[in-house]
């Protein structure tokens, strides 16, 4: 049996989990490591304006087989852009690992004004739009928001309290108390600056409410602000260059989307490696366990990429005092 440790390093911007991870001469598995043979694997969509996350999953099943499993990892609020991980058949069995990459924001904010949904879609209360906002003090406002903050999620939020929807309960009028959740948010970059208007680079982990990161810098001005833009250009291992448009998409036969489909273990990239036998690897899907006799650099409580002889990914497992455990098994990819 064949093991890969690969060594991480993270990026110079600290954080306390999930920062951007980086692989370092590590062996580079063929690309025969993820041929499929059924319909599994991730689009990269670009989302446009006006529509939901849901919506976009909506459009693409029109193109794909019935009963073809889809989802998305990460949702965008309908006025957001940008990169939308689409998850299809067994992929969305990995739909966390999808979810959990490092994002990046290109966010719009305007100054003097509050809003109550925190962007241009709520009601707009101008607080004082003439008064002055120097750079420099918008650069020392940002630092208080890089780290591991607390942040109170929006009311116009999916959200659930009680099975309700947050927004469900702002659209009757209803305002409850939401208790702050830690996020994480490793850079941000003012971009361009000319009052009222604000644009931000803001990197960061999952669950974080880029709105709601605007009102609360609106609040530590004491000037108010709302976003009225917000294009999400990374999202783990999806980039903004290589997306591919909603439109390009729509309505499209599958043989067309097929080639474009990045594999099922793309987003497990982060993750060390470990090949086995095919003997090994059969008995890993039926869901037994394997004892490790040749441990090396393997770290215990880690998940792992899995493949088999042939270099075929067939899923994650975990070392655990000396025995490989299965974690999520795909019998056929």
């Amino acid at each position: 049996m064949t093991h890969w440790s690969i060594p991480l390093i993270s990026s110079t911007s600290w954080t306390p989990s999930n920062l951007t991870i980086l692989l370092l001469s590590h062996p580079n598995p063929s690309s025969n490591m993820t041929t499929q043979t059924n319909i599994s694997g991730y689009l990269n969509v670009h989302k446009p304006i006006g529509i939901t996350s849901m919506e976009t999953v909506r459009r693409l099943k029109q193109s794909l087989p019935k009963k073809t499993k889809v989802g998305h990892a990460g949702t965008l609020d309908p006025l957001a852009v940008g990169v939308l991980p689409i998850c299809i058949g067994a992929a969305t069995r990995l739909m966390e690992y999808a979810v959990s990459g490092t994002k990046v924001y290109i966010a719009d904010l305007k100054l003097g004004y509050t809003s109550d949904t925190y962007d241009a879609e709520g009601t707009i209360t101008p607080l004082d739009p003439s008064m002055t906002i120097h750079q420099s003090d918008i650069q020392q406002v940002l630092k208080l928001y890089i780290g591991r903050i607390q942040q109170i999620p929006p009311m116009y939020s999916a959200l659930k309290r009680n099975g309700q929807r947050l927004y469900d309960l702002a659209r009757a009028g209803l305002e409850i108390s939401r208790p702050p959740r830690p996020v994480d948010i490793f850079a941000i970059e003012l971009l361009d600056y000319s009052y009222p208007s604000l644009r931000l680079s803001v990197t960061c982990g999952s669950g974080v409410y880029i709105r709601s990161l605007a009102s609360d810098i609106g609040d530590s001005l004491a000037c108010g602000a709302y976003l009225t833009a917000l294009t999400r250009a990374r999202s783990g291992s999806f980039h903004l260059s290589d997306a591919i448009l909603l439109s390009d998409l729509h309505q499209q036969d599958w043989d067309y989307i097929k080639p474009l489909l990045k594999p099922i273990d793309f987003t497990l990239q982060d993750l060390p490696i470990s090949q086995f036998t095919d003997d090994q690897s059969t008995r890993l899907i039926q869901g037994q366990t394997i004892t490790s006799h040749s441990e090396g650099n393997l770290s215990h409580l880690t998940d792992y990429r899995a493949y088999d002889g042939d270099l075929n990914f067939f899923g994650i497992t975990r070392l655990i005092d000396s025995v490989w455990h299965p974690i999520k098994m795909f019998s056929k990819l």
